[in-house]
């Protein structure tokens, strides 16, 4: 894939994007090679920290290069004063002769004009294209701006690792209108993961033994400064909401992670989140995943391992001489490319339903307040 090339940013006044954007068209018509203007969607990326939205804004290039659209950045920047500063640029990739272009629009706003944005955004959104709000700040259900924007929002997208801890980022998802599509960074992450767990199920000699789970095991690596548990915590309510689960109890671990206990009928069993300290992989990052099945011993134990070093996920079936091996290539997933998956696949529901398993642990670990 070719790097994207953008033009020089040009401060304009609000009122003169549009023509700006017009006139910024007309030039690039003028080069040699074909500019062509592509527009598949709208995005609106919310950012409240203004010393990251110089990196914000180059995972969306990154992301948009090969879905180009209308994007409108809005910066939080500091200070009292009220004032809106704009500026317009293009952004494109070669593709043969042809140049497939996108647009950026970044408004630096402060003061109270924060709460009045809504409406100068709304009227720039390209017409008859879906709107996605990326919101990459703290989540506040009550947020007046937040609540204008996600009205007119096919989609609201997230990302629960940036929230600072497990409990406030998927507690404040999770308190969001049901009726609000939110997708959530986190939940892409784990797509090749759940894939690959799925696929156990799929397996002939597998299949009988995992009717009877005894217990799992799911590792993460973990900073040292807070517990980055979350994707953990949305496998955990994934499986438990596959399987219809009920939690009957749940503890948070003296030495971080927590255990859950599980029954459904006659059958109970536990899932153990286990924090490792990793240096080679991004915090919060799935590590392995151990499972032990069967109702009498010798157990199976499928295990799905992350080779850092191979860079591969790999599966192994059982500790028996009948053990089958299998590698999956995987490298962590960039929030750019996580952002991407969420646009390209749509709505999923699933996550909802995982997402508000995940609570009831934290829930029944006193972390938090009982929502339901």
């Amino acid at each position: 894939m070719s790097m994207p090339q953008t033009s020089e940013p040009v401060a304009v006044n609000i009122g003169e994007i549009r023509s700006q954007l017009r006139a910024m068209w007309a030039s690039e018509a003028m080069h040699q090679d074909a500019v062509i203007r592509a527009s598949t969607h709208n995005l609106i990326v919310f950012v409240a920290d203004h010393a990251a939205a110089e990196e914000t804004t180059q995972r969306i290039i990154e992301l948009t290069t090969d879905r180009p659209g209308r994007v409108i950045l809005i910066d939080v920047e500091p200070g009292d004063e009220d004032r809106v500063d704009s500026w317009v640029t293009t952004y494109c990739r070669t593709v043969g002769k042809k140049q497939i272009c996108g647009e950026l629009i970044t408004l630096a706003v402060r003061g109270s004009l924060r709460e009045e944005i809504h409406s100068t955004v709304i009227s720039l959104l390209s017409p008859d294209l879906p709107v996605y709000l990326w919101w990459t700040s703290d989540l506040n259900a009550n947020d007046q701006l937040f609540g204008r924007l996600s009205q007119n929002a096919d989609r609201v997208l997230v990302d629960t690792s940036l929230f600072g801890s497990d409990a406030q980022g998927l507690s404040e998802v999770a308190i969001l209108p049901k009726e609000l599509p939110t997708g959530d960074l986190n939940w892409a992450r784990l797509t090749v993961w759940r894939q690959l767990l799925a696929q156990l199920w799929d397996m002939g000699t597998l299949q009988q033994p995992l009717r009877t789970i005894q217990s799992i095991e799911i590792e993460y690596a973990a900073s040292n400064k807070h517990q980055d548990g979350e994707r953990a915590l949305l496998m955990t309510g994934w499986l438990a909401d596959t399987f219809e689960w009920e939690l009957a109890s749940a503890q948070r671990k003296i030495d971080g992670g927590y255990v859950a206990q599980w029954r459904k009928g006659d059958w109970a069993g536990q899932i153990s989140l286990i924090e490792a300290r990793r240096t080679d992989l991004p915090s919060g990052e799935i590590t392995n995943i151990h499972i032990e099945a069967g109702q009498k011993a010798p157990f199976v134990r499928p295990r799905l391992f992350l080779n850092a070093d191979l860079g591969c996920i790999e599966t192994i079936t059982s500790d028996s001489e009948d053990a089958s091996h299998s590698m999956c290539r995987f490298k962590p997933v960039s929030i750019s490319g996580a952002l991407a998956e969420e646009i390209d696949l749509g709505y999923d529901p699933v996550y909802r339903h995982a997402l508000n398993r995940a609570v009831e642990i934290l829930t029944a670990c006193g972390k938090l307040e009982d929502h339901t």
